[in-house]
C-alpha cells in the first residue's frame, strides 16, 4: 500500500486491494510520508518488497506491519543502483498511486 497523504503512528489505515476487489485495515506504527509504501504483514529479511505488483527488492532487515520499507530495511531489485522508478519503468510522477485512507 502506499499513502496518498502524511500519516502519523497509531493512525489505523484503511486501504482497497484493487486486483482481489477487498478493502483492508491495519494500525501504522511509525509516522509515514506521503507517496511512501507500508507494510501489509511482517516481513523477514529475504522477502521479496511488492510495489503496485511488481518485485521491486528484497528485505535486508525485518519490516515490522504498519511500518514503511526503506533504504535501511531493503534493497531494489538489481542492487544499489536502481530506483523504484528505474525498475518499475516510470517517472516518479508516471507512477500511480494507490488510495489509502486515514480513520
Amino acid at each position: 500500500m502506499v499513502v496518498v497523504e502524511g500519516v502519523k503512528a497509531g493512525t489505523t489505515l484503511t486501504g482497497l486491494v484493487l486486483d482481489e476487489d477487498r478493502t483492508i485495515t491495519l494500525p501504522c506504527v511509525q509516522d509515514i510520508p506521503i507517496g511512501h509504501k507500508v507494510a501489509l504483514k511482517d516481513m523477514a529479511v529475504g522477502d521479496t518488497v511488492i510495489k503496485y505488483g511488481i518485485d521491486i527488492g528484497k528485505v535486508v532487515q525485518p519490516i515490522a506491519k504498519g511500518s514503511t520499507p526503506t533504504s535501511t530495511t531493503s534493497r531494489p531489485r538489481g542492487g544499489e543502483h536502481g530506483t523504484e522508478a528505474d525498475i518499475l519503468g516510470l517517472s516518479p510522477r508516471e507512477q500511480p498511486r494507490g488510495r489509502a485512507a486515514t480513520t
